[in-house]
Parts: structure tokens; C-alpha cells; sequence
């Protein structure tokens, strides 16, 4: 395999991982705000 191929797949997974760390503290913050606002009710 070549090593340049694997720095790129290494680089591809880091960038997958952030978006997806990214994704879940978006939603959990969306869950959150909507639990606050039903409660406000």
C-alpha cells in the first residue's frame, strides 16, 4: 500500500470523525433546547 494513499485515508477518517463529533453536538444541543422548551410549557 502506498503510504501516501494511507496519510490520505488517515486524513479522510479525521475529517469523518470531526464532522460526525460536530453532528452529535448539534443534535444533542437541538434535544436539549427542545426538553427546555417543553418544559417551559
Amino acid at each position: 500500500m502506498d503510504s501516501t494513499s494511507l496519510a490520505d485515508l488517515v486524513d479522510l477518517l479525521d475529517g469523518l470523525l470531526q464532522l460526525g463529533a460536530a453532528a452529535l453536538s448539534l443534535t444533542t444541543a437541538v434535544v436539549v433546547a427542545r426538553a427546555d422548551r417543553r418544559r417551559d410549557d
